[in-house]
C-alpha cells in the first residue's frame, strides 16, 4: 500500500505532465487538443481526482488513529478503574453541560431548539452538581412552564376556530370534553401516581434521544417511551394544557356527552389536575431520572 507522501508525489507527477500539455497545445498555431490529446488530458484528469480522493481518505484515518492514540497515551498507565472513572466522569459532565444549555447537540442548530418543563425537569443534575444554582432551576421551570401554557393555549384558539369538534357528527367535540372531566375529576393520588409514571417515561425517552447519534436513532428511541404513556393513560401536564382547557371551552359552549354535566367541566377542574399531575411529573423526570443518573455519574470524591 502506497503512503500518502508517495500518493502525492504522483498526484504532482500527474499535474505536470497535464500542464506540460497544455503548454504544448499552446504553442502550436491551431490552438486546443487533438481529439487523441483531448482523450489523453481527460484520462489524466480523471486519475488525478481519483488520487485526491484517495490522499483525502487516507489522511482521515491517519487523523482517527492519532486521535485515538492520544486518547489511549492519557490514560498511560492508569488502572482500568481509573479509566473506567474518567470515561464515566466524562459522560456525566457531557450531558450536564447539554441539560444547562452550555452546549448543544451537533446535529440540532441553537435556532431550532425548542423547551419542555417536563424533560426540563431533569435540569437538577445540573443544580445537583453545583454547576448552577436552585434558583436558576425554578426560574428556568417558571418560565418554561407558563411559555408551554401559553403554545397550548394558542393550539386551543386555533382548533376551536377550525371547528374540529364538529367533525364526525359532533362526536369530536364530545369526546374532548369526555377526557377533560375525566381527567378534572379523577382521584387525586391516581393523578399523582399517573404524573410520576408518565414523566419517568418521557425522560427517559429524552435520556435515550439525546445518547443516539441518527435522526432514525432518536425516532425509535422515544417512540416507545411516548407510546407507553399514552397507551397507559398517564398524566403529562404540558398535554393536559391543551385537553383541559379546549375541554372546558367546549364545555362552556354546551357541548357535552349524556351524563356529563358541562358546567363541571371547567378551569377549576384544571387547576386541581394541575395540582396532582406538575409534582407528579416533577418527580417523576428530576427524582426517577435526573436524580438518579446524577447518582450513577456523580464524581466520586477521594
Amino acid at each position: 500500500m502506497k503512503t500518502i507522501k508517495e500518493l502525492k508525489e504522483e498526484r504532482a507527477a500527474l499535474a505536470a505532465r497535464m500542464s506540460q500539455m497544455l503548454d504544448v497545445a499552446e504553442e502550436r498555431e491551431a490552438k486546443g487538443f487533438t481529439a487523441e490529446e483531448r482523450a489523453k488530458y481527460d484520462g489524466l484528469k480523471k486519475e488525478y481526482e481519483t488520487l485526491d480522493e484517495r490522499i483525502a481518505l487516507r489522511e482521515e484515518d491517519e487523523a482517527r488513529a492519532a486521535a485515538s492514540a492520544r486518547r489511549i497515551g492519557g490514560d498511560a498507565g492508569k488502572t482500568p478503574e481509573e479509566r473506567a472513572a474518567r470515561h464515566q466522569e466524562e459522560l456525566r459532565s457531557t450531558f450536564i453541560d447539554y441539560v444547562r444549555g452550555a452546549v448543544t447537540k451537533p446535529d440540532i442548530k441553537e435556532e431550532m431548539r425548542a423547551e419542555l418543563f417536563t424533560g426540563n425537569t431533569m435540569i437538577v443534575m445540573t443544580a445537583a452538581s453545583k454547576r448552577i444554582k436552585w434558583s436558576a432551576v425554578w426560574k428556568n421551570w417558571i418560565v418554561v412552564f407558563f411559555g408551554n401554557f401559553l403554545g397550548a393555549l394558542v393550539i386551543v384558539g386555533l382548533v376551536f376556530l377550525s371547528d374540529m369538534s364538529a367533525m364526525n357528527g359532533g362526536q369530536v367535540g364530545q369526546t374532548m370534553v369526555s377526557v377533560a372531566a375525566g381527567k378534572m375529576h379523577a382521584d387525586w393520588l391516581m393523578l399523582f401516581a399517573k404524573g410520576i409514571m408518565c414523566n419517568f417515561l418521557v425522560c427517559l425517552g429524552v435520556w435515550m434521544a439525546y445518547a443516539s447519534k441518527t435522526v432514525a436513532d432518536k425516532i425509535l428511541a422515544v417512540v416507545f417511551p411516548i407510546s407507553a404513556f399514552v397507551a397507559c393513560g398517564f398524566e403529562h401536564c404540558v398535554a393536559n394544557m391543551f385537553f383541559l382547557p379546549m375541554g372546558a371551552l367546549l364545555a362552556s359552549c354546551g357541548i357535552a356527552p349524556a351524563g356529563i354535566d358541562p358546567a363541571s367541566v371547567n378551569m377549576l377542574g384544571a387547576l386541581y389536575n394541575w395540582s396532582a399531575t406538575v409534582p407528579g411529573n416533577i418527580v417523576g423526570g428530576a427524582l426517577m431520572v435526573g436524580m438518579m443518573y446524577w447518582f450513577i455519574y456523580r464524581k466520586k470524591k477521594n
